[in-house]
């Protein structure tokens, strides 16, 4: 029976680097001497690796790439709570490069990089497609440097590194070493945790702002890595690989430092974070995974700090609700108020309740209510809030005026 590969191909469809030719007479020493690396044979073929070490308390910015931080919280948030007993050498960092943007079957992987902690030692191993030819030794090596780990680190590698490299793999009809590692992808964290606080989450962005690191010169950025590869394999130029080494392998080492640094902040949020935007951020972290007690804690000294109005009513909404949940009802109200004099529309409504309803004050649930429709009528006011909440708040008002003249 045929293959899934052999239907592809019948159909016309590129299901591997085959078709594609490599500037001829390029000479494979000059490789060598554009990039510090070389050349190994392997059975499954020749392959290009380049390599480096950093001790592990070498700082990247101002952050190590690795630390003592403990993994409990950033694995219950990954959905991967055995990674919290994994021993930093269990990890591999990593990311690739691609000839394209896409995951379609016409794109391959030319660059792999990997970064593994071997004692106090870490090792960060690339793998270059320097001939498309040499696909199966090129995947077949990073596989045998993949072996010892027991889960993956990478940012955005769900969306793009994986599946990429698993159809690449599926494309030299054998199973990705990948489908067999927990996978810890780090972009939907440094979301999370820096929304509020930086315009955007790329990881050049996050280096930079958070880990505190400029990169050099001689970096580029990874759209122009398809453009450089075309360059190398159709022109034979060599002189803008050198640039996507060392972006590959700073991406890589920003992963490893990134990761414990994470999970400092969310292992001691209140001893470890110093920006008042990333403890709120790790306050509603904390909500999410089911742990009131310390994002009551965490929100309360966020309280306490010089927060931007906007971030600081959010905290106040959101502990006053933490309140309400746990049965504090006086602490939601006393909140409640505050948010009420600052306009806050849902802290009014919240109020009206209390008084209706536990209370048995219609009066002053009446004057809530008519407060928030006030605050509804106010120039400038969302439009789309307005109706949002203008059938309901007319509603009750309507409800409490009867109660009150049945009083009457």
């Amino acid at each position: 029976m045929p293959s899934l590969s052999d239907k592809l191909k019948s159909l016309g469809v590129q299901v591997g680097p085959e078709k594609i030719v490599s500037q001829p007479n390029k000479p494979a020493h000059a490789l060598e001497q554009a990039v510090d690396g070389q050349f190994v044979e392997t059975p499954h073929g020749r392959i290009f690796i380049v390599e480096a070490q950093y001790p592990s308390d070498h700082l990247l910015g101002q952050t190590p790439i690795l630390s003592a931080a403990p993994l409990h919280i950033l694995a219950a948030w990954a959905k991967l709570p055995h990674a919290a007993d994994l021993a930093p050498d269990a990890f591999a960092f990593l990311d690739t490069e691609a000839s394209g943007l896409s995951i379609g079957a016409g794109t391959f992987v030319t660059w792999i990089t990997v970064g593994r902690f071997e004692g106090a030692t870490f090792r960060v191993r690339q793998f270059f497609l320097f001939d498309p030819v040499e696909e199966t030794a090129f995947l077949a090596a990073f596989e045998a440097f993949l072996a010892p780990c027991k889960a993956m680190v990478t940012y955005n590698g769900k969306s793009f590194d994986v599946p990429l490299l698993n159809s690449r793999f599926a494309m030299n009809q054998w199973p990705s070493p990948l489908n067999e590692l927990g996978h810890i992808d780090l972009v939907h964290l440094a979301r999370r945790l820096w929304r509020d606080r930086l315009p955007e989450r790329r990881l050049a962005t996050v280096e930079t702002q958070v880990l505190g690191l400029t990169r050099e010169g001689i970096d580029v950025p990874g759209y122009l890595v398809p453009e450089i590869y075309n360059e190398y394999l159709h022109q034979g130029r060599f002189d803008r690989l050198a640039g996507v080494f060392y972006h590959n392998k700073y991406d890589v080492l920003s992963l490893a430092a990134l990761m414990y640094h994470m999970a400092g902040m969310l292992a001691d949020p209140l001893g470890a974070v110093d920006h008042d935007l990333d403890l709120l951020a790790v306050g509603k972290l904390y909500e999410d995974l089911g742990d009131p007690a310390r994002a009551r804690e965490i929100y309360t000294v966020c309280l306490g700090r010089p927060l931007e109005t906007e971030a600081w009513l959010e905290t106040v909404k959101r502990l006053a609700y933490l309140f309400k949940k746990e049965g504090h009802e006086d602490s939601a109200r006393k909140l409640w108020k505050i948010a009420a004099e600052k306009g806050e529309v849902y802290a009014c409504v919240e109020l009206a309740k209390a008084c209706e309803h536990q209370d048995r004050d219609y009066a002053g649930a009446l004057r809530w209510t008519q407060t928030a429709l006030d605050r509804l009528n106010a120039p400038g006011f969302p439009l789309l809030a307005r109706f949002q909440w203008k059938p309901e708040l007319d509603k009750r008002k309507g409800r409490l005026e009867s109660k009150l003249a049945s009083k009457g």
